[in-house]
C-alpha cells in the first residue's frame, strides 16, 4: 500500500487500474463493433483486466511488496498489446476494401504483423508479470525470516 510520501501516478492502487481498465474495455469494443471479432477480443482483453485487478487487489490487501515500476510497466506492455491486436480489427472494418484483390492481401498481412506485435507486447507483460510476483514473494520471504 502507497503510503503519505507516495504521490503522483505511482501512488494510485493497482487494482483499481486494473479494474477501470477491465470496466471500460469491453462496453468500448462493443459500441465500435457489437457482434464482431473485435467485441469478442475485447471482452477478453476486459476479461484478462478483471483478472489482474483481482491479483493486485489481492497482493495490495495481503500487503505483499512489489515493486510500483514493475506494475506499471506490466501495466502499460499488456495495454499496448490489447491496443495491437484489437486495433487491426478496427481497421479493418472501417477501412471499406471493394474487391478482395492485392490491396487487400497487403493490408491483411499489414494489420496480422500488427496483431503479432501485440501478442508479443502481451507475453512481455506477462512476463514482467510473473517477475513482479517472484519479487514480491522474495520480498515476503526475506522479510519474514
Amino acid at each position: 500500500m502507497p503510503n503519505r510520501r507516495d504521490r503522483g501516478p505511482f501512488a494510485l492502487p493497482m487494482g483499481l487500474l486494473w479494474f477501470v481498465s477491465a470496466v471500460a474495455i469491453g462496453p468500448i469494443s462493443w459500441i465500435i463493433a457489437p457482434a464482431s471479432a473485435l467485441a469478442q477480443y475485447g471482452l477478453s482483453g476486459a476479461g484478462w483486466f478483471a483478472a489482474f485487478a483481482v491479483v493486485y487487489f489481492v497482493l495490495e490487501r495481503v500487503r505483499l511488496r512489489f515493486t510500483r515500476v514493475g506494475a506499471w510497466f506490466h501495466f502499460s506492455l499488456i495495454t499496448l498489446g490489447t491496443v495491437l491486436i484489437t486495433g487491426p480489427y478496427f481497421v479493418l472494418n472501417t477501412i471499406p476494401v471493394s474487391t478482395p484483390g492485392p490491396e487487400k492481401i497487403a493490408l491483411y498481412r499489414t494489420l496480422s504483423t500488427a496483431t503479432t506485435v501485440g501478442y508479443g507486447f502481451s507475453l512481455l507483460g506477462l512476463a514482467v508479470f510473473i517477475g513482479v510476483l517472484v519479487q514480491s514473494v522474495w520480498i515476503a520471504v526475506r522479510t519474514r525470516t
